[in-house]
C-alpha cells in the first residue's frame, strides 16, 4: 500500500480535521468577499466540532460588548464553553465562544483556525475603511450636482442615499417629503404611479427607466426612476438590482438635456434638437412657434422628423423618450430662444 495513505483512524481524524480545517478558512474569506455571513461560517463551525452554540462578540472600552453574529443547533445549550479571542487591537477585541458537550477537545482546532480568523477580521476592517471613504467620495459627488438624486432599496423605498439638491427639493413641499428614512409622496394618486414606477423598473424586461410628475405648475417636481443596474450598465442580476435610482428636478429648474448627446444618439439637427427640448419642459408647438418665430406648419414638420429618428410615436412618446434617460438629465441651463445655439 502506498505510504501517503491513511492507515489508521488517528491519521484518518488527521487528514479529515485538516480538510475541515482548510475548508473553514477558505469560507472564512467568503464573508468578505461574497454573500456570505459569520452566521453561516458560525453554522458550519458547530457543525465541524460538534458544538450546539457559537457566537463571535466584539469587546470595546469599559466592558462594552457587542454581538456579531450567533448560530446554534438544537440540544442542551447548559454544557461546557470555551472562549478564544480571535483578534485584538488595543482595547479592542473580537471573541469567538463555542458551547456544547465536549467542546474543550476542540480547542486544538480552534487555535490553529484562530490567526486565519484574525486576518480575515483584520481584512474586513480595511475593506469597511475603503468602502466608508468610498461613499464619503460618492457623497460629495452627487452633492455637487443641480438635480436631486436618491438611492431606494426597491423592496421597501428606504432611502440608501440622498444629496443636498433632493433634500432641498423636499424641504420646500414640492408633493413628496424624506421622513424617517423613507421618500413620503404627500398624494395617494401620485403616490400609487410612483410605487407603480419603481416596481416597473425593477422588473429585468424594462430597460429604460420610469418617469412621474408630482404636482402642477411652478411646484410641478419631476422623478426618474432608474434601476441601478441599468444606470451602470451592469447586466448582473444580483442584489444591486434591488436598488433603484431616483433623479428628482424641481419644473423650474429643471436642467436642460445634453445638446451633444442628442445629435449624436439620434443625429437630429440643432433645429430638431431645440424643438425637442421645448417639448420635454412642457411647452406646446403653438408656443415653442411664438418663442422661434416660426410657423406651426414648420415645428410640425421637425416634429415628425424627430420622431422618426427617435423612434417615438407620438409627441408625448418622444417626452417620455427624452426624460427617461437619466445621461440626458446633466447639463446646464440652455436659452432656446438663443437662436445662435441652432445655426
Amino acid at each position: 500500500m502506498w505510504s501517503g495513505w491513511p492507515v489508521n483512524k488517528k491519521q484518518v481524524d488527521t487528514v479529515q480535521s485538516s480538510d475541515a480545517l482548510d475548508r473553514l478558512i477558505v469560507s472564512s474569506y467568503h464573508v468578505i468577499t461574497s454573500d456570505s455571513s459569520w452566521v453561516e461560517w458560525l453554522d458550519q463551525l458547530i457543525g465541524v466540532v460538534g458544538a450546539q452554540e457559537a457566537w463571535m462578540e466584539s469587546r470595546g472600552p469599559e466592558g462594552v460588548t457587542r454581538m456579531v453574529a450567533h448560530a446554534s443547533r438544537p440540544g442542551d445549550k447548559s454544557m461546557e464553553f470555551i472562549s478564544c479571542i480571535v483578534f485584538q487591537d488595543g482595547s479592542n477585541s473580537d471573541v469567538l465562544v463555542l458551547r456544547g458537550r465536549d467542546v474543550k477537545s476542540a480547542r486544538p482546532f480552534i487555535d490553529e483556525l484562530q490567526p486565519h480568523v484574525a486576518r480575515v477580521l483584520q481584512l474586513g476592517r480595511h475593506l469597511d475603511a475603503g468602502r466608508e471613504r468610498l461613499k464619503l467620495i460618492a457623497a460629495a459627488l452627487t452633492d455637487s450636482l443641480s438635480v436631486g438624486v436618491l438611492v431606494l432599496h426597491g423592496s421597501s423605498h428606504m432611502i440608501v442615499s440622498c444629496n443636498i439638491a433632493a433634500r432641498t427639493i423636499a424641504a420646500s413641499n414640492n408633493g413628496f417629503a424624506i421622513a424617517n428614512g423613507r421618500l413620503v409622496i404627500t398624494r395617494r394618486s401620485e403616490g400609487d404611479l410612483f410605487r407603480h414606477a419603481v416596481e416597473s423598473v425593477q422588473n429585468p424586461t424594462n430597460v429604460l427607466g420610469r418617469h412621474v410628475t408630482l404636482g402642477a405648475g411652478e411646484h410641478c417636481v419631476s422623478l426618474l426612476c432608474y434601476r441601478l443596474d441599468h444606470c451602470t450598465g451592469s447586466d448582473h442580476s444580483d442584489g444591486v438590482s434591488q436598488f433603484v435610482a431616483v433623479f428628482v428636478s424641481s419644473a423650474a429648474e429643471l436642467p436642460a438635456l445634453r445638446l451633444e448627446y442628442l445629435k449624436t444618439e439620434f443625429s437630429l439637427t440643432p433645429k430638431e434638437i431645440r424643438l425637442a427640448l421645448g417639448l420635454a419642459r412642457g411647452s406646446s408647438i403653438e408656443a415653442l412657434a411664438t418663442d422661434f418665430n416660426l410657423s406651426r406648419h414648420t415645428l410640425r414638420a421637425q416634429l415628425k422628423s424627430v420622431l422618426r429618428k427617435t423612434g417615438a410615436r407620438s409627441q408625448s412618446g418622444l417626452v417620455t423618450l427624452l426624460l427617461e434617460d437619466p445621461r440626458l438629465l446633466f447639463a446646464p441651463a440652455v436659452d432656446l430662444t438663443r437662436s445662435s445655439l441652432w445655426r
